[in-house]
């Protein structure tokens, strides 16, 4: 038990002397922002305050681009592979991509595919030739977010209790999509 210690056993002693170090320690970690922010001032990394955030989303353009085009592939690869699997899997004597719900599904996944394809071609094309697409990338990412989780959901229901083996893509994928 502490000599000068209250009702919950601690010595404010020790107390007094963390509170010295937090402190110091906040004074030259203040001290330390200060002096990096003096040096790097004249940079111009950041406009007025209302334009922060606005100057930050163009930053992040090509960066937004290229990760929706990365799932928007890999979106479209897990449904190939997929319809690959329900063309040979089989049930009731036919293979299951016979079956009409599940055609129109996938068609219906495969269609929304296509046009974030088309929206990111579009994208790429215009942040190639200088506009500023911080829109289009915004909606794609948002877009493909939503779309690859439908995208591995429906994959992995088809392939049945296959769809989680470690051996089929779809199984990655659908972790990899979360």
């Amino acid at each position: 038990m502490a000599s000068s210690g209250n009702q919950f056993g601690c010595d404010i002693s020790q107390m007094d002397q963390l509170s010295t170090t937090f402190q110091t320690t906040t004074t030259k970690l203040q001290e330390a922002v200060e002096e990096l922010t003096g040096r790097y001032q004249g940079l111009n990394w950041q406009g007025p305050d209302s334009e922060e955030f606005q100057q930050q989303m163009i930053q992040f353009q090509d960066e937004r681009l290229v990760g929706a085009y990365m799932a928007t592939m890999g979106a479209r690869r897990a449904l190939e592979r997929t319809i690959e699997y329900l063309r040979v899997r089989e049930a009731f004597g036919k293979p299951l991509l016979a079956n009409q719900y599940l055609q129109y599904n996938l068609a219906e996944l495969i269609a929304e595919v296509d046009l974030l394809m088309v929206y990111n071609r579009e994208a790429a094309r215009r942040f190639a030739n200088g506009e500023n697409v911080t829109r289009e990338a915004t909606i794609a990412k948002l877009k493909i977010g939503k779309l690859a989780r439908q995208v591995a959901d429906a994959a992995v229901q088809y392939h049945g209790g296959m769809g989680y083996a470690e051996e089929y893509d779809v199984s990655r994928y659908f972790v990899d999509a979360r």
